[in-house]
């Protein structure tokens, strides 16, 4: 987790893991009563963000709620500066 982060809902995983490594810290959220959003949209049709914008996408435990899953990855590589990194997490289950 380094220079410009994008995380989803806050901003918790980028300031424990990323700490000086990261230059700017923006939260997505869906919800406009969250105070910390930075940015105020649907990950499915990021409109309000611009492309090629974040080195690194920290996306924990949202896939799952998002039926258009296909559409929320394209946006977040259409987000992602050209090598930029995602971090995502999913529930699963296993014996």
């Amino acid at each position: 987790i380094q220079g410009r982060v994008l995380e989803v809902g806050d901003n918790s995983y980028t300031l424990r893991f990323g700490g000086a490594r990261v230059t700017k810290s923006d939260v997505l959220d869906n919800r406009p009563r969250n105070k910390a959003a930075t940015f105020v949209d649907d990950i499915t049709k990021a409109n309000t963000i611009p492309s090629d914008t974040f080195d690194c996408f920290v996306c924990t435990q949202v896939l799952v709620l998002i039926r258009q899953t296909p559409e929320a990855i394209r946006e977040m590589c259409r987000i992602l500066k050209p090598g930029g990194v995602a971090l995502i997490t999913v529930p699963g289950i296993s014996n």
